[in-house]
């Protein structure tokens, strides 16, 4: 009798194990709307559009193999990247900065980090005119939040109701450098915050998640979706991230998982560029085809 309870005991253990790391299918029909005729609309008001995308990774790191896709082992490879909006007239939009050393050095899975790209952050942080973040992590928003400038660029920092409260964004926070003073921005489906440049609420990954989406002055369509996936493997094998791990972070997974579904037609057909923002191959073939401008802009 004991042999038989410890046998069953083992398989359900083996199951939850499985449960949590190897399944998260995408549904059949997702509950996700992007509104894109509102977008499209919103956009098509405005002749001065972005010209160029630059971007600069500053540091890079492993996830453990299991980590990104479910019940798919790769190599966990990831890179952080800032990116910058250039527009004709020389004015800047900058995109997630990334986290500064300190916090590189706290992150258990870091790597490599680059000082003087940050520093060069820093001075494209000063030129912008918009700060925006797609969600509140320390890695898309460390750069802004712990800037040696945070005086200068607080002015400029535009992050939405439920980032400014929400948990995400105290984690890149100096005890100097708050949210206090900022006026937070509110909207329901998406929000026009600057010529050619609309943010679309995408809740899953946090709370304030946003897809930040960019019509380019060439006619491209272009989306930031921040970390909705890590990994292009996400829609290359119609998976979510591993159960374990969207508790671990605190993720709506099966909200995720439905926007991951809504964006699968766009990452196969092209027809909008998506910015995987960690996958450094796909960011690579990006900057290769012209896509991005490996590097950011300078007056």
């Amino acid at each position: 009798m004991k042999t038989k309870l410890i046998v069953v005991a083992s398989i359900i253990i083996l199951l939850g194990i499985v449960y949590l790391l190897a399944y998260s299918p995408l549904p059949k029909i997702s509950n996700y709307n992007l509104h894109l005729n509102q977008v499209r609309e919103l956009v098509s008001k405005n002749s001065k559009l972005p010209t160029k995308i630059h971007s600069l990774k500053v540091a890079t790191g492993v996830f453990p193999c299991w980590f990104q896709v479910a019940g798919e082992c790769n190599d966990g490879s990831i890179e952080f990247r800032v990116f910058q909006l250039v527009y004709e007239d020389g004015t800047s939009i900058i995109i997630d900065p990334v986290h500064d050393y300190e916090q590189h050095l706290a992150w258990p899975f870091y790597q490599d980090y680059n000082q003087k790209a940050f520093d060069r952050m820093q001075e494209s942080l000063k030129e912008a005119s918009k700060i925006i973040f797609t969600h509140g992590h320390f890695d898309h928003a460390g750069g802004a939040f712990r800037s040696p400038y945070f005086d200068q660029l607080k002015k400029k920092i535009v992050v939405n109701e439920k980032q400014y409260y929400g948990n995400s964004l105290p984690e890149s926070f100096t005890e100097t450098n708050t949210l206090e003073g900022i006026k937070p921005i509110v909207y329901s489906n998406n929000f026009l915050i600057a010529p050619g440049v609309v943010l679309i609420a995408a809740p899953g990954h946090t709370q304030g998640n946003q897809i930040v989406y960019v019509k380019m002055k060439d006619g491209k369509e272009v989306m930031f979706i921040g970390d909705i996936v890590w990994s292009s493997q996400n829609f290359i094998d119609e998976k979510g991230r591993p159960k374990l791990v969207s508790l671990l972070m605190t993720e709506d997974g099966e909200l995720n998982n439905a926007e991951i579904k809504t964006l699968l037609p766009y990452y196969f057909n092209d027809e909008i560029k998506l910015i995987v923002a960690h996958d450094s191959k796909r960011i690579s073939k990006q900057i290769s085809t012209g896509l991005l401008v490996d590097g950011l802009f300078k007056n």
